[in-house]
This record gives C-alpha cells, structure tokens and sequence, in this order.
C-alpha cells in the first residue's frame, strides 16, 4: 500500500497540488484558490474533510481540484474524484 503522504502536483500550467503530512492534514492549491484540511488514508483509498478553503474567481484557471472528495493512491499518481465518484484529474508524486 501506497502511503499518500508527501506533496502532490499537476503539470498544468496553474500548477494544482496537494500536500499531505503525518498528522491527518492536508493543504494544497487548485491554481487559483487555497485549501486545507484533514484526511484519513483506508488502504488505497483518502477520504478529505475540508476546514477551509478559499473561494474566489480565476478566469482562465479549471479549478477541478476544488471538487475533491476522494483520492485512489497509487505509488506515483493520485486520481481525483468528486463526491459522486467521477474522476476529475490526476497528480502526481512530486520527487
């Protein structure tokens, strides 16, 4: 099982990530807006809990990040998912 701790990034140009620690917290960017949080890792599966996030427009940026519900863990790629289970996009583990 893949361990999703560690900072995870897109190459898109706005360049989204997401930064998971040790202690259950999660932070990350979508391009435009900030985003933290907690998460719980149940094998291959994150579940998040948002504590907050920024909301504000970014003309041009496809703020697909901000939908996140759910991540499936691999060992160098994350998947997307919102809360209805489709996928949004993919990060990868930064090296």
């Amino acid at each position: 099982m893949a361990s999703v701790v560690g900072k995870w990034q897109s190459s898109e140009d706005s360049e989204p990530y997401l930064t998971f620690s040790d202690d259950g917290k999660f932070r990350g960017n979508d391009g435009c807006n900030g985003m933290s949080g907690r998460y719980e890792q149940d094998g291959d599966t994150v579940s998040v809990t948002f504590v907050a996030a920024n909301v504000r427009g970014c003309p041009g940026v496809d703020t697909w990040l901000s939908k996140l519900k759910s991540i499936t863990v691999g060992e160098s790629t994350l998947e997307v998912y919102d809360a209805s289970g489709e996928l949004l996009g993919s990060l990868a583990r930064e090296s």
